[in-house]
């Protein structure tokens, strides 16, 4: 059996922070978003570079939850571990679009994230891209949606990849989860794994396992046949020479046919 490797699902935590800074492709926008919007982000933003959660959580509605099944209590238990592994992360959020709903405001947003942390002893540098939508009732966040997500976790100076896989298919569907080497490797040697998950609440707070193999040369090529059932999963894989590895995990929308 190969060695486990424990990795952490931080990326709807990154989104959820990722709320910290706002720009906009168009800023007309940003002067229409009312104000106890405007009020919420600006809040945000301060009590998350304070890491002050109690400050934080005023902003987040008691009945909070996402798309993946996480609500309001596990905030500051979830937001604490996120901190201690990244506690100088880097946001960037651009507003694609808002509307109102009702009572809601909704913003959709592309959310790019950054930051050096330590897990698990190793020297983490991370880059996230997620797209959400975010609902609020005045200035309190009340749920949100994760569209796509892409992460990539990388430790030491590993050797550039590709990723190839599709963000949508429909159930049942046969597709790859590739991720290439870029480039000749000095001793040869790959080792790594892939896997496959539902995105689920627990996945965050508890970690997930990799089982390290002996990988081709080229890295690793996967055929993935889409669940019966609609909804969001995780495709992750690591790869690891002999200069570092590389954590890539990318959210996938199954559709029904």
């Amino acid at each position: 059996m190969g060695k486990l490797v424990t990795i952490k699902k931080y990326l709807w935590l990154i989104s959820l922070s990722g709320l910290l800074s706002l720009s906009t492709a168009d800023p007309s926008q940003a002067e229409e978003i009312p104000e106890q919007v405007n009020q919420a982000i600006e809040g945000i933003e301060r009590a998350a570079n304070q890491q002050n959660l109690r400050q934080l959580l005023q902003f987040y509605s008691q009945e909070f939850s996402n798309t993946d099944g996480l609500r309001y209590e596990t905030l500051a238990t979830a937001l604490e571990r996120l901190w201690g592994n990244y506690p100088n992360l880097k946001y960037e959020i651009i507003l694609e679009s808002w509307s109102k709903e009702g009572e809601e405001i909704v913003a959709e947003t592309t959310t790019n994230i950054s930051g050096v942390g330590v897990n698990q002893g190793q020297t983490q540098e991370i880059k996230s891209i997620i797209r959400s939508r975010q609902y609020f009732q005045g200035n309190q966040l009340i749920r949100q949606e994760i569209i796509s997500e892409e992460t990539d976790v990388t430790s030491g100076n590993p050797a550039e990849i590709s990723v190839i896989v599709n963000s949508q298919v429909q159930a049942h569907e046969q597709f790859n989860f590739d991720l290439i080497v870029q480039e000749p490797l000095e001793n040869g040697m790959l080792l790594g794994s892939a896997i496959e998950e539902e995105t689920r609440s627990d996945r965050y707070l508890q970690p997930s396992n990799f089982e390290i193999a002996p990988l081709p040369s080229g890295g690793i090529f996967k055929l993935v046949t889409a669940p019966a059932l609609p909804g969001a999963y995780w495709l992750s894989g690591i790869i690891i020479d002999g200069n570092g590895s590389h954590i890539v995990t990318r959210r996938v929308t199954v559709e029904a046919r």
